[in-house]
């Protein structure tokens, strides 16, 4: 009985150390573990720092270019009414002055048939004149 007691403390004994040296194998995993999720968050947080750099400066320059945009359409608004309100201005001058011509050529009109008509009337009176003179 004392035999087997010494070789079950033995065998205790052997189950200590290699308890022992299973933790000691944990715990060197664990740091190994633990060093590789620290270099995987340091790589981590450095590939979400440029990621984030090139997110704002991407940001920047499309904030940029849709301000150009913007004032570009301003730019082209503001053209477009201008030239408009010309055309329109263009219209109305061009429409006077057919105005005013049509109004000098009614006038024209209106002075040569008061001139044939006195022509007719001179006429008639020289005919008159003439058959009166004639008989």
């Amino acid at each position: 009985s004392k035999r087997e007691h010494e070789a079950a403390v033995g065998r205790l004994e052997a189950l200590h150390r290699e308890s022992a040296r299973l933790e000691r194998d944990a715990v060197d995993r664990r740091e190994e573990v633990d060093k590789e999720r620290n270099a995987f968050r340091k790589e981590l947080d450095r590939l979400r720092a440029e990621w984030d750099a090139e997110r704002a400066a991407t940001e920047a320059d499309y904030d940029a270019k849709e301000r150009e945009q913007k004032r570009r359409a301003v730019d082209f608004e503001d053209s477009c009414k201008r030239r408009t309100l010309e055309w329109e201005a263009e219209c109305r001058r061009r429409l006077d002055e057919e105005r005013v011509e049509r109004g000098k050529l009614e006038d024209k009109a209106a002075e040569l048939r008061r001139r044939e008509d006195s022509v007719e009337d001179l006429e008639k009176r020289a005919a008159e004149e003439q058959a009166r003179a004639e008989a």
